[in-house]
């Protein structure tokens, strides 16, 4: 199965990414290409990472190990932000380099990876256990290099003892180093190994040695780190079961793969079990963990009819549903395409992020170079002293701190807002949610729930009961204003009834006890001859013999959590919160006053509401949406950030940025917090990152940084910076 994609790499390059897959289920790994379009598929194997090689049949790549399955792609850059081009066909047998660039690469959210992965272990994880079972052998050839070269008499001996532990920490640095030289790829590998070859040049045999011990000692860190945020970023969206239990027409339950399901299918769900696909209950009554879904953490109790979805998890009793969706279109499936993609709709931060990757590699290079040129010549010291300091510069050359910790940040942003119930479809969107000042939402549906209630009863007129009267007459319609009002006055006068006529969309008239009755809006009144005047504004009128006897107002029923969530969101810096309605003033002012709204508008159309929210845009602050998902395309479209409201819903999916997976409002300030949180974490890593490259680049010129100490420093902070990214995840629902 061929497919083809065209990405952006994000080292810096800027270039365009053409590949061509010629297996199914293959990944191409070059350095962070993958994490431009992050998937789970259950097809794709554990590790394709490539680490950018040529054209090579049955040859050893870069990372020491033979492969054979074969794809092809070229693009634009490395990882390292060098920006040159490359173009080169793999041929790997699910592989990876073992780096932790390609570690990064490939992020599974789908569980289905990890049998295939364990199933069969990859000559990619045995890489990763002999340097463990090595090291220590490794490290005592070191000391003894060191021991032996203090002797006296063997001073001569001094550089073949420090070459011997040199080569074997450094072989893998110099093997990565000599394929990207001879494909002209400037990276870490090529500039780190010129350092170390030049430090044995000039005798600084010490040095040399301690660098490729570092370098391999960090480069396992890193590579463990970021595992370990692999897994915990897959943990979150880690929510389809991989078997279902299939009721076979004779009664008979069969464990099945839950890909083989099919719509109409029954199943039975057993206590602890997650829900396979989105199914609607057939016997049985139990309650459910619908947290992996909602973020919400309260059981809900289910009972035949009701609708379960994927994910859900069955708490008390035996379940036996019949599938309503396949595998692939389930609500849990979804949740993991939307987390997948999120990462390739990348935000200001990791624009520029590949932008200054592009440039500091080269500007490092001629940096080095400098300091070897101008200052002998300038008469401040020796050639030998600054070339020393000069190779400080090639060993801190490689942004890899950023382009890894600064992505994951923002990838694992999404994973913990997927795990409070809310799918952003783009990284490119938590920094906006993060600096929301407006929150406009609509009105039914969004902050209320749909359901009218009665708010406010007037009587002009003593000579009937108002509110039996006005039963009597709604108890005949099926409108949803005259059911609220049944709801609120109960069944009505016993009276002779006579005549019942309906006007759509406008009321009820009959005769009760001969007399004419009409219960109405204000318009049916004015129809039918009835004096408005001096009335105040209402949703129904109740008139008897020409002459109104009072009036309903109505309202919709906010939302339980509508008016915390409005104090939450005020707290958390939010100026305005604008309510948006295509009701009328009268039944807004009431919502908006219960939830504690800051600004209303009224009588809208959906152009209108377009039309406010770029005009609230206009004055440059971070503007926020809320609405169903279904009628608010426009001012979804037009807001910075559009949530819907909608359950899993293929409408609410396509015209939002971001999905509420609740009929909830809770979910929107703890996103905005982990937003908040997540831009922090990112800044906090990009200074700390800058800061420290800096103070090695500072130290290395003025001779107080040896080029261990770079090595140090530099994969120490790689280290921190990803284990500190990661730390996004920890949320609470």
């Amino acid at each position: 199965m061929a497919k083809e994609h065209k990405q952006s790499c994000s080292c810096g390059c800027s270039h365009e990414h053409k590949h061509e897959h010629k297996q199914e289920g293959e990944s191409c790994g070059c350095a962070m290409c993958q994490l431009e379009n992050l998937t789970g598929l259950a097809e794709d194997c554990e590790d394709k990472a490539c680490d950018c090689h040529h054209h090579h049949e049955q040859e050893q790549c870069s990372c020491g190990h033979h492969h054979h399955h074969e794809h092809h792609h070229e693009h634009g850059s490395c990882s390292c932000g060098c920006g040159h081009e490359h173009k080169h066909e793999h041929k790997h047998e699910g592989e990876s380099c073992g780096c932790a660039m390609c570690q990064l690469e490939n992020v599974k959210l789908s569980e289905e990876a990890a049998p295939a992965a364990s199933a069969a272990p990859s000559k990619e994880k045995k890489a990763f256990v002999l340097p463990e079972l090595s090291m220590p052998l490794m490290a005592l050839i070191a000391v003894a290099a060191v021991l032996l070269s203090a002797v006296p008499g063997l001073s001569l001996l001094k550089g073949l003892f420090y070459l011997i532990p040199t080569l074997l920490w450094g072989k893998l640095l110099f093997t990565r180093g000599w394929k990207a030289a001879k494909r002209r790829q400037l990276d870490e590998h090529v500039l780190t190994s010129i350092a170390v070859i030049a430090a044995f040049l000039i005798g600084e045999y010490f040095e040399a040695m301690m660098v490729v011990i570092l370098f391999a000692i960090g480069d396992w860190l890193e590579v463990k780190a970021v595992q370990r945020s692999r897994k915990d970023i897959a943990a979150v969206v880690n929510i389809r079961p991989q078997k279902a239990n299939l009721i076979l027409p004779n009664g008979e339950v069969q464990n099945i793969l839950s890909k083989k399901l099919r719509i109409g299918d029954k199943i039975q769900i057993k206590v602890g079990e997650r829900v396979p696909v989105d199914s609607v209950i057939l016997e049985g009554q139990s309650t459910m963990d619908r947290s992996a879904i909602t973020g919400e953490s309260i059981a809900v109790g289910v009972q035949p009819g009701d609708r379960v979805l994927s994910g859900e998890v069955n708490l008390s009793a035996v379940l036996t549903c019949r599938c309503e969706t396949t595998y692939d279109n389930s609500t849990a499936s979804k949740i993991i395409q939307l987390v997948e993609e999120s990462s390739a709709q990348k935000g200001e931060t990791e624009k520029f992020i590949t932008r200054f990757a592009k440039y500091y590699t080269p500007a490092v290079l001629v940096m080095a170079i400098l300091t070897v040129i101008v200052p002998p010549l300038l008469g401040w010291g020796s050639f030998r002293m600054w070339l020393s300091r000069a190779l400080v510069f090639l060993v801190a050359s490689c942004p890899c701190a950023l382009v890894i910790s600064v992505p994951l940040a923002f990838f694992s942003g999404v994973g913990a807002m997927s795990k409070q119930g809310v799918l952003l479809k783009g990284t490119k969107f938590i920094e906006p949610l993060a600096n929301a000042k407006y929150i406009v939402c609509d009105k039914t549906g969004t902050i209320t729930t749909g359901e009218l209630q009665v708010s406010k009863v007037e009587q002009f007129s003593d000579s009937y009961d108002m509110k039996a009267v006005s039963a009597l007459a709604e108890k005949y319609s099926d409108h949803p204003v005259a059911q609220a009002i049944c709801r609120a006055f109960g069944s009505g006068m016993e009276a002779e009834v006579k005549q019942v006529e309906e006007f759509a969309g406008k009321g009820v008239s009959l005769l009760m006890d001969g007399k004419k009755v009409l219960c109405g809006s204000a318009r049916l009144m004015k129809e039918q001859g009835i004096a408005m005047d001096s009335v105040p504004e209402a949703n129904v009128y109740t008139a008897v013999d020409g002459q109104l006897i009072g009036c309903v107002m109505l309202s919709d029923v906010p939302r339980s959590d509508a008016a915390s969530t409005m104090k939450q969101l005020k707290a958390q810096g939010v100026e305005r919160t604008v309510m948006l309605t295509g009701d009328s003033a009268i039944s807004a002012a009431v919502v908006k006053e219960q939830v504690g709204m800051d600004e209303m508008h009224c009588a809208l159309l959906p152009q209108d509401k377009s039309r406010l929210m770029k005009e609230l845009k206009q004055k440059g602050k971070t503007t926020v949406f809320v609405g169903d998902g279904i009628n608010d395309a426009p001012v979804l479209a037009a807001a910075d950030i559009g949530f819907a409201m909608g359950l899993g819903t293929d409408a609410a999916i396509e015209s939002a940025d971001a999905v509420l997976m609740s009929d909830s409002l809770s979910a929107l300030p703890k996103v905005m917090e982990t937003a908040k949180r997540t831009v922090s974490i990112v800044k906090a890593n990009i200074v700390f990152i800058l800061i420290s490259k800096a103070a090695v680049l500072l130290l290395g010129l003025t001779g107080y940084a040896p080029m261990w100490l770079a090595v140090v420093a530099d994969v120490g902070v790689s280290v921190l910076t990803v284990l500190n990214a990661v730390r996004i995840l920890n949320v609470k629902n």
